[in-house]
């Protein structure tokens, strides 16, 4: 389900919809915007958060390129923060169920 919007309506309904979901994201994870469109690489919290929402935003629908372009990233980067989320959330379940039981 990965349709490009058609009518410039659409686009803008999208972009609202990332949009939205980044800053209700940075509000609950208290990330600035300022530091999440940084490029510093020496806040772990703001780079889990980064990936965080680039995970979320494809899991909603949005193609890495239209990410890219909102986060003002390379869809490759997008890619990247996606796997490094997807790896983290694995790490973090498999050290939940073996400390469970």
């Amino acid at each position: 389900m990965n349709t490009r919007p058609k009518t410039p309506e659409e686009k803008r309904y999208r972009k609202f919809q990332m949009t939205d979901l980044i800053r209700q994201t940075l509000d609950a994870e208290e990330v600035s915007s300022f530091d999440f469109y940084g490029r510093r690489k020496d806040n772990p919290h703001v780079i889990e958060t980064r990936q965080k929402i680039c995970f979320m935003l494809q899991e909603r629908g949005f193609s890495t390129p239209e990410i890219g372009e909102m986060i003002e990233r390379d869809h490759t980067t997008v890619m990247y923060n996606i796997k490094q989320y997807k790896q983290r959330m694995k790490k973090e379940n498999n050290g939940t169920q073996s400390s469970s039981t």
